[in-house]
């Protein structure tokens, strides 16, 4: 082969990888997009079961129950989140926040253990709780009928999207055309297909872990060749994987998890592709004037001021579609203090 012809093998080769590496870095941005807005629907419908009671203990767990029959019946999930309703909310938003942490920053990544699993099916099930309450007019979002359902919808079109390109393809059982529509079965096959596109990166296939009531010892009672066998069909699990006690026991600080889960989300839906997870400590050092409780809509505020404030200090460019769903879609609310952050920095 001619030099000539090497040579332009290989600055193809060179624009390909190039090109290769502008695709992976912009196809996942949506993806995650779609978990950040589940997160903080999962976040609103917390705050809406805990401001029902009356007086909420330290291990406290928001009720995790889907009454419709399409959702519960064809998933895979049944154990995954029967799992995660033995965990309290603070330990819940500790599997969220290192969840993100981890698919913010790797968009395959296996998962720590089996909370994380049960986390992510969590997320699908707590917006058909949701779509559940909206069609029995029951709002999270008392300003939005259609909250919840638009949220889902919106991710499932980016979820197809991704998958399959602007060819949308919702799957032969299941194609609807507006958000209005209250037909249950419909709407559980929807979270159904959901669930396989956000959850089934999960390898959560045993149900059974250290937090269980009674521990499945099928491996114990293995012969050494089935052992073999156990491990090879799951040798992708960490060693680690059915240990969440020691991971539970570390999420004590419920106003230190609930802070940096909702900045991590907020900045992320701000920046996108110029996320860093390194700069978070830089951002939650920011100061606010704002009261800082433990509640989801103050922590929502306080966030929202100090991205304003690190963006204009930082000049880093906005990313118009989280910003957009954000601050015009969903809490039109912040704006001022989105407003009041980017006016302190600009004045310094």
């Amino acid at each position: 082969m001619a030099t000539g012809s090497i040579y332009v093998r290989v600055e193809f080769l060179s624009v390909m990888e190039t090109f290769k590496l502008e695709i992976d870095l912009m196809q996942p941005l949506q993806v995650r997009l779609v978990e950040c807005k589940l997160v903080l629907l999962a976040l609103m419908w917390m705050q809406h079961d805990e401001n029902q009671q009356s007086n909420i203990p330290v291990d406290y767990s928001s009720p995790l129950l889907v009454d419709n029959s399409e959702w519960r019946d064809r998933s895979f999930a049944t154990p995954d989140v029967e799992h995660f309703r033995k965990v309290s909310n603070t330990a819940r938003i500790g599997a969220w926040d290192e969840m993100i942490l981890l698919r913010l920053s790797h968009y395959i990544t296996p998962h720590v253990n089996c909370l994380y699993d049960a986390s992510f099916y969590a997320l699908v099930v707590i917006a058909m709780h949701l779509i559940d309450a909206e069609l029995k007019g029951i709002f999270v979002n008392s300003s939005d009928q259609y909250f919840a359902r638009r949220l889902v919808y919106e991710s499932f079109e980016i979820l197809d999207k991704h998958q399959f390109g602007d060819n949308l393809k919702f799957g032969d059982e299941i194609y609807f055309t507006g958000i209005e529509e209250k037909d249950s079965l419909k709407w559980g096959m929807l979270l159904n297909y959901l669930s396989f596109k956000l959850a089934a990166l999960g390898e959560f296939i045993m149900g059974t872990s250290d937090i269980d009531d009674e521990v499945d010892n099928e491996y114990d009672d293995l012969d050494e060749i089935e052992r073999e066998e156990f491990d090879r069909k799951y040798e992708r699990l960490p060693a680690d994987y059915f240990q969440c006690k020691p991971y539970i026991e570390k999420c004590t600080d419920r106003s230190e998890l609930l802070s940096r889960l909702v900045q991590r989300v907020v900045y992320y839906l701000f920046v996108g592709k110029e996320y860093n997870a390194s700069r978070l400590d830089e951002i939650m050092s920011i100061p606010v004037t704002i009261r800082s409780t433990v509640t989801f809509q103050s922590n929502l505020a306080i966030a929202t001021y100090r991205i304003g404030y690190f963006i204009t200090a930082s000049g880093i460019e906005e990313w118009a579609d989280g910003k957009n769903w954000f601050l015009c879609k969903a809490f039109s609310s912040l704006m001022p203090f989105y407003n009041r952050g980017k006016k302190d920095a600009a004045g310094l």
